[in-house]
């Protein structure tokens, strides 16, 4: 169990009292050699029974192995400590831990930390104690915050994952130890980091982007559908970084086998994904659909060669446009698409046909 507590000698005495209580010992974790033998003297005052050892890396190696066999041996109730208990021996019968300034310390440290009690069978506690007199830097808020939600078996992932969206990933190919993932992404990360080692490896890598669709459209997951946040948000992640008809199937696929039919607003979101990534093997700049029609924004006019735009007027007669103004554009009058999105959906996939059709990459 973790507690994240404003200082209070109330709650160090009754956590300390509470564990010698079921025969149990306590780690006292101060994190400065200067003042550690003080708050020794407090912990022997708050609680006079209490057998306090004393133990930090600037101790003779035969007097901290002396320290720490008396507390294997259970003859020291609370060992006052750095975090040179971090990383030990396992001692089952130390199932509380106070950490004094949690909020000086960071997530992965205080996961590791927390990990010294709690294994044996008694429940273990873990209290991270925070100046009550001040307030906390965003980030403290965040780690203490994240080391609070995921106290469960097997969190080491999560509490790494969240450690990294917090302080940011380093440089891969550089000195820096954190960064700014937050200001551009998880995913977008991701891509610039492929792209940076591919760069360094004198490899090409084709990166693909697919063309803004700008449309107002109910298009989400409903909380009905899937209830976990972070399920969700990873879902809407994944989708996000979706390139290709395949991959959309595949995830169409997985979501009616996890978690039942697909929803409207949901279909909708992945017809979206579907006409951008058609979109963008037809070599679109843009896309719009809205109360003046569908517009599609080509990079060249390479794709609308005369036969291609007598097939499209074939198609939607009067209702189509052409322009060349500034990009070549192909627009349909809002006459025949009362529907936006599937509108601009069905014209994408007509291009998109007449273009493998043909096989050509110049015309359709």
């Amino acid at each position: 169990h973790t507690c994240i507590e404003a200082w209070d000698k109330n709650i160090i005495r009754e956590a300390i009292e509470r564990e010698m209580s079921r025969q149990g010992q306590v780690y006292f974790l101060h994190n400065r050699v200067q003042t550690i033998d003080c708050v020794a003297g407090f912990v022997r005052q708050m609680v006079p029974r209490a057998r306090v050892g004393l133990g930090h890396g600037q101790m003779h190696k035969h007097e901290l192995e002396e320290v720490m066999t008396a507390f294997v041996n259970h003859e020291i109730d609370v060992l006052v400590c750095t975090t040179i208990i971090a990383s030990g021996i396992d001692i089952p019968n130390a199932n509380t831990i106070i950490v004094d300034r949690a909020d000086q310390f960071g997530l992965s440290q205080l996961y590791q930390i927390r990990g010294r009690v709690g294994r044996y069978k008694h429940r273990a506690f873990a209290y991270m104690l925070v100046p009550g007199d001040r307030a906390l830097t965003e980030d403290a808020q965040l780690r203490l915050k994240a080391l609070e939600d995921f106290s469960t078996l097997g969190s080491g992932f999560r509490v790494a994952m969240r450690d990294l969206e917090i302080r940011g990933a380093g440089d891969l190919l550089g000195a820096d130890q954190s960064g700014h993932i937050a200001s551009v992404g998880y995913e977008t990360y991701k891509d610039l980091v492929a792209e940076t080692v591919a760069e360094a490896q004198g490899k090409p890598l084709r990166r693909r982007n697919l063309p803004p669709f700008e449309i107002a459209a109910d298009a989400y997951i409903p909380d009905a559908y899937i209830q976990a946040a972070p399920q969700k948000i990873t879902l809407y992640r994944r989708i996000a970084a979706l390139t290709s008809i395949e991959e959309i199937e595949e995830i169409k696929a997985e979501l009616k086998d996890r978690f039942g039919p697909i929803p409207k607003p949901t279909l909708r979101l992945l017809q979206i994904m579907e006409t951008r990534a058609m979109a963008a093997e037809i070599r679109a700049a843009s896309l719009e659909a809205g109360a003046a029609g569908v517009v599609v924004r080509l990079e060249t006019g390479d794709a609308l060669a005369p036969a291609a735009q007598s097939q499209l007027r074939s198609i939607y007669g009067d209702t189509l446009q052409f322009a060349w103004s500034d990009k070549p554009a192909v627009t349909i009058a809002p006459d025949n698409t009362a529907d936006p999105l599937n509108g601009a959906h069905r014209l994408v996939k007509v291009l998109h046909q007449m273009l493998h059709e043909d096989g050509g990459a110049g015309s359709f």
